[in-house]
This record gives C-alpha cells, structure tokens and sequence, in this order.
C-alpha cells in the first residue's frame, strides 16, 4: 500500500461521518472535508488536500495491481454460504453478500484473498465474513464502481471502491476504506 499503510479511511473527495464511528489509524481525503469527526474518532492524525495525494496515489497503485492479477476463478451470484480457499476471484458484473461467506485458509503465512468486481459491492442486512483454517492473511475487494455495506455487516478486508463507499449504520470492517474518485459515508461504524 505505499504510502497509505495507516490509512483507515481514505477518499479523493470527502468523508461524512454521522454517529459514533471509531477509525483504527489515519483519516484523509485529497479534498477538503473531513465532517462529523467529532463526534467519530480515529487513532492517528487527519489528512486534507495535498497532505494525502501520495496515500491516494499509493491506493490507485494497488487497486490496478490487484485488477492485473492472472488466474481469477470466475464467481457469479450471491457470496452467501461460499466457502473460499486463499486466491484471486472475478465477478465481470456486481456482486452480493446476503449471508456468511467463510474464507478458509491453509494456516499459511502467504494466504491471500483478491476480489476482483466489475462493478458494485453490496451487502444486505447482518451478514458477515467469517475465517476458519488459521486464515490470517490480507482480504483486498477491489470494487470497480462504488461498495456499499448494509446495516450491522461484520465484514472482513480492505475495499477499494472506484467510485465511492457507503457504510450504514453499525458495521463492522475489519480492514480499511478507500474511495479513489469520490466520497465516503459512514454511519456510526467501526474500520
């Protein structure tokens, strides 16, 4: 990730928060509005302008690494019930979680899962991305649209979205935002 290491939420345009989200590192925009922090919390220190160019540059970097990745295994459908070894997966069009999806890793240290998604990312209500196996390694969806997450998701991985994340009220993201073109909204969450 370059220059975006303790990025928890990164977008080109800007960051509106309502309600208590609490971010796990930096906060930063390449534009110049970072509202309702307070009442939303983050760990580190907060970045506007040109102060996070090289962090956005570094995510742009990643997000066409992860989109040249050989290899994908095509999914199609709802994510539901899916049980995914480590590797790189493809969805040409939208792709949705509606349920549990279960990453299941080899306890090797160089598991490692890439979604690659031709356009958006959305969750329902409640679901949730569970690891089994000793799965420990990175989780990377790159979006080619724009990901929303639905209310009370506990959701594993670092979203990188093209156009622009939406996370609703109460989920959980055990990773890191991105938003390489526009916003990203947040709603008493926990990145």
């Amino acid at each position: 990730m370059g220059a975006a290491p303790n990025f928890g939420a990164l977008s080109a345009v800007d960051i509106t928060n309502t309600g208590s989200t609490a971010i796990k590192g930096d906060i930063g925009t390449t534009g110049t509005s970072i509202t309702g922090f307070p009442p939303g919390t983050y760990t580190e220190s907060e970045y506007l302008a040109t102060n996070a160019t090289a962090a956005l540059n570094a995510v742009h970097a990643a997000y066409d690494a992860i989109a040249a990745l050989p290899g994908a295994i095509t999914l199609t459908g709802d994510l539901r019930s899916q049980v995914l070894s480590p590797g790189v997966y493809t969805y040409s069009g939208s792709a949705q979680l509606t349920g549990h999806l279960t990453l299941a890793g080899t306890s090797d240290c160089n598991d490692a899962w890439y979604f690659q998604i031709g356009s958006n990312l959305t969750t329902s209500i409640e679901p949730s991305i569970g690891r089994t196996g000793g799965a420990l390694g990175p989780v990377f969806w790159n979006v080619g649209t724009s990901a929303t997450v639905g209310e009370d998701t506990d959701f594993i991985g670092n979203i990188i979205a093209q156009i622009s994340v939406t996370l609703n009220s109460g989920s959980y993201i055990h990773g890191r935002v991105f938003a390489l073109e526009e916003s990203i909204t947040m709603s008493s969450n926990v990145v």
